[in-house]
């Protein structure tokens, strides 16, 4: 159940981004004019590691905004189904709930529920610098996350993950790096506190807009499931069409594809991943926009 606590962590950081974040005022296509607000979301995916085992995942997320166009929550039923030689299963079938209240355009407070109870030895924390974040913490007894952002012209270049018992005991666990082409991600490294590379992504990507790029609440349902394509997805203002990740502790490579159906207003609404490699992995999902 940890993983999933950090996974609903995970999704606050990236509302909290979205919320500091600014528009793409230089593009002047007509298409990328429209305001779209994501409000359901369905996605599934399927992993065989081609060793008999499995696991199946699928969410149905909501996502409620207030009349300025702030989320107020973000609801997801989340079913996983691991199995181990294809008979022994486990299954979680859970309801999360992050509930949000701001100061201005800022966060304020973050609240957790499972299954509509709070949970009260949850908590998370921002700090920000003028208009951006500065630091984002999640907090479980004995266990601190800090997530610290470093910036050049106003973009995000580099992550530092933080972790200890306390607040006070914090150490640099990894650094994560990205590299741009015009306003894409198209290599992201991983890093551990000594330097040494352990992972990296490199992704090329469509003429689109994506919605994720200023509505990152899109992105909060793709962590359930797998973080190799999470920042790919984030932090890009086009849609990734082709990503491939080098392990470097494993000595594995995974190349995956990304297809999409768009709308009227280039805005995806369903794509599907299919990845090569050291696994078979799938992943599909079922978007549905508000534009204006």
């Amino acid at each position: 159940m940890k993983g999933l606590f950090n996974t609903v962590a995970l999704t606050s950081f990236i509302l909290i981004f979205a919320l500091s974040s600014c528009g793409d005022d230089d593009n002047d296509d007509p298409q990328n004019e429209a305001q779209c607000s994501v409000t359901n979301i369905t996605m599934i995916s399927a992993e065989d590691d081609g060793n008999g085992n499995t696991r199946a995942d699928t969410a149905f997320v909501q996502i409620n905004y207030d009349t300025e166009g702030r989320v107020l929550s973000i609801i997801e039923h989340y079913k996983e189904e691991e199995c181990t030689m294809t008979t022994n299963c486990q299954v979680d079938d859970s309801d999360y709930e992050t509930r949000f209240a701001y100061n201005g355009s800022q966060i304020a407070s973050i609240r957790f529920f499972e299954d509509n109870v709070e949970l009260p030895d949850f908590s998370a924390n921002v700090t920000y610098d003028g208009d951006r974040i500065s630091t984002y913490r999640t907090s479980e007894p004995a266990d601190v996350d800090e997530y610290r952002f470093v910036y050049e012209n106003e973009r995000i270049t580099r992550i530092e993950f933080w972790n200890g018992t306390s607040a006070n005991s914090l150490a640099l666990d990894e650094t994560i790096e990205f590299s741009y082409t015009g306003n894409n991600i198209t290599r992201t490294e991983y890093r551990e506190e000594n330097g040494d590379l352990t992972f990296a992504i490199s992704a090329t990507f469509d003429d689109r807009m994506n919605p994720n790029f200023n509505n990152f609440t899109l992105f909060s349902a793709n962590l359930a499931f797998d973080d190799v394509y999470e920042l790919p997805f984030l932090f890009s203002e086009n849609n990734p069409v082709s990503i491939t990740s080098d392990d470097r502790i494993d000595q594995e490579q995974f190349i995956a594809v990304v297809t999409y159906e768009y709308n009227e207003f280039g805005v995806p609404v369903s794509y599907s991943l299919a990845e090569s490699g050291a696994r078979d992995f799938s992943f599909d999902a079922e978007i549905v926009n508000v534009c204006e």
